[in-house]
């Protein structure tokens, strides 16, 4: 018994010293805590602004990286690179041409609803495509084999379509150039995966990568591969394809650094065609395919719809700047973007946030002032008005790119918070003066 009265004092003594260190740490909390309350009470009002802008910038730039408010900045973008173009004239198509199979080529026509799509009607229609004389032929479209090592490039009962599907590309490719899609993956760096086509004689064909960032306004750039040679995206294939010279491609810097697209080409307002239409074409359609795609590049992808004919959303459908389109749209976007030269690089940090500052204190100043609650207002329309304008003289005179979106949330949050704090320091002074005349009636009627 005595063993265990030691044993249990002990363990009484444990406890009772680990309760003190609790108390102890405790007491240091609310000390560290009361002196940092008493700090904060005594920090000016102009501190709490330099705060909260500072809060706001780093919120803001937060909001970027997870690619916040995608459809806002979108909308913000087309309407200011739209805006900017229009003042130099109409946007239109110089040198893509869109070819589309859609409904009734894959779920009615030779496709036959097959996924990936069937490669000898696809070789039907770039056979048909070469006598129409582009310059560049360029195929948007999965073909990824089953197995992504290569292990099994093709199902047997398709290895004599690819094989006729080689042979034209090689065939075509001896007159123009020809540029088909490369698989590749992220595993920690980038790496080559195997294609339908894989170990086929290809000709003098091209090849460039159809994987997409999660923004579309940005321009995809050649990337490192894991060997330590670099391949081109498939936007940028086509036009080395079609830019002999070169320039057009000097936008990529090979140092992982963003270019974003001008404004971006509506799906209607590209030259278009259907499959069908270029297999099988009446005397006006053949004469103007004749025309139209002479010396041009011809972009061929899919638009059929994804569950059955028309059914569903339209296969590889994205959202983008210019509303809903296939992807296929996307890359003549980013090809006339680059050969126009309507391009642009992110404005630096050192640039926007010291902007962001500056209307950050103004707009404390404002809500701060007593002032009519219009002039208030004006502020606010013109922070707005603000942020689009430097977005636009940044794109069209100075080839960088601006997002107005994350600083014009900001900057208005910031100026509603201090028009509340505004509207609360009133409301404490009316309460406070209701007390007060509270207290001299109740002296008064004690005095009498």
């Amino acid at each position: 018994m005595p063993k265990n009265n030691s044993v249990n004092q002990a363990i009484h003594d444990k406890y009772l010293e680990a309760r003190k260190k609790v108390r102890t740490l405790f007491a240091q909390i609310s000390q560290a805590l009361a002196i940092a309350f008493q700090y904060l009470r005594a920090v000016p009002s102009w501190g709490w602004a330099a705060i909260i802008i500072v809060f706001g910038i780093y919120v803001g730039s937060l909001l970027e990286e997870k690619h916040a408010f995608l459809d806002f900045r979108y909308k913000a973008h087309q309407w200011t690179q739209k805006f900017g173009s229009k003042l130099k004239g109409d946007l239109y198509d110089h040198n893509t041409v869109v070819v589309l199979i859609d409904d009734d080529d894959f779920w009615k026509g030779s496709y036959q609803g097959r996924r990936p799509v069937d490669k000898k009607s696809l070789a039907d229609l770039i056979r048909k495509l070469d006598s129409y004389n582009p310059r560049v032929i360029a195929l948007d479209f999965d073909l990824r084999s089953p197995i992504p090592d290569g292990s099994l490039v093709e199902y047997p009962q398709y290895v004599k379509d690819s094989k006729e599907f080689a042979d034209v590309i090689k065939d075509v490719s001896s007159r123009r150039r020809v540029i088909l899609p490369k698989t590749i993956n992220y595993d920690g760096s980038w790496t080559k995966e195997s294609d339908r086509y894989d170990g086929q004689d290809l000709g003098t064909a091209r090849f460039g990568y159809i994987v997409l960032s999660y923004d579309y306004r940005q321009i995809p750039v050649s990337v490192e591969l894991k060997d330590g040679s670099r391949i081109d995206s498939f936007c940028q294939a086509i036009v080395r394809a079609f830019d002999l010279t070169g320039n057009a491609l000097q936008f990529d810097r090979q140092d992982h650094s963003l270019t974003y697209a001008g404004p971006y080409l509506y799906e209607e307002e590209f030259e278009q065609y259907s499959a069908g239409e270029v297999l099988n074409p009446d005397s006006s359609t053949h004469n103007e395919l004749l025309d139209k795609l002479l010396g041009k590049i011809v972009i061929v992808g899919g638009a059929w719809s994804r569950s059955a004919y028309e059914r569903g959303e339209r296969i590889d459908e994205r959202d983008t700047p210019a509303g809903k389109m296939p992807a296929v749209f996307l890359h003549a976007n980013w090809v006339e973007s680059v050969l126009q030269q309507r391009t642009a690089r992110p404005v630096s940090k050192w640039i926007a946030m010291p902007l962001e500052v500056i209307l950050g204190f103004l707009g404390y100043y404002v809500f701060t002032r007593r002032m009519r609650w219009y002039r208030k207002a004006a502020y606010i329309v013109g922070v707005g008005l603000f942020w689009f304008i430097v977005a636009y003289v940044s794109a069209q005179n100075l080839g960088l790119f601006f997002d107005p979106i994350t600083p014009t949330v900001i900057s208005l949050g910031k100026a509603i918070y201090e028009e509340i704090a505004e509207w609360k320091k009133d409301a404490n002074k009316y309460h406070q003066l209701q007390k007060l005349t509270e207290v001299k009636k109740e002296v008064a009627n004690a005095a009498a």
